[in-house]
């Protein structure tokens, strides 16, 4: 799955840790008052992640740009131009989730709502136009991948929440039995 899958599953997870402890925060006495359900719901609707929409559909109007190349390794080298052609696909939603899809690819990156990728100027259209295609498929299959795993995530979701609390409910009855089988004093 590679990094892509590694970064989102830990998003995933840093969710899941924000739910035991709002959970596990709550003092004994007013989690003992909550109801089950109402909770859990309450927390569902909190924690979902809404699926961010990428208009793949649009038409994508390139425009030429101009970006300075910074030398990587040679200290008194200044760089160079280089032109590009920028490819904008517009999104609403989180550009928290989508940071996860263009991770890694190369000449990619949000700006505002936009998707954003670049092709180094050819002489030669064809292969400008491959690697237009080919980046815009990349694009619309990891978006299906995030699609999926947020779908997982929020199908599981509720479930995930009731192991949390009933974890919670039972170290709480533990802990009651625990007290009640002390000697009196």
């Amino acid at each position: 799955m590679g990094v892509f899958g590694e970064n989102l599953n830990q998003y995933f997870e840093d969710k899941y840790r924000d739910i035991e402890r709002r959970i596990s925060s709550l003092k004994t006495e007013k989690f003992r008052e909550l109801d089950k359900k109402q909770y859990i719901n309450e927390l569902v609707e909190e924690f979902s992640i809404d699926i961010p929409i990428v208009n793949f559909s649009s038409k994508i109007d390139p425009e030429m740009v101009r970006i300075h190349i910074e030398p990587k390794t040679l200290k008194n080298f200044i760089g160079y131009y280089e032109d590009r052609i920028k490819y904008k696909i517009p999104f609403d939603g989180d550009s928290q989730l989508l940071k996860y899809m263009v991770f890694g690819m190369d000449k990619t990156k949000l700006e505002e709502e936009y998707i954003c990728f670049e092709i180094t100027k050819e002489n030669n259209k064809e292969n400008v136009n491959i690697l237009q295609k080919q980046t815009k498929k990349t694009l619309e299959s990891k978006y299906e991948l995030l699609t999926n795993k947020i779908k997982e995530y929020n199908e599981t979701l509720q479930n995930k929440i009731e192991e949390i609390y009933d974890k919670r409910n039972k170290k709480i009855s533990n802990d009651d039995d625990f007290l009640n089988s002390l000697d009196d004093i």
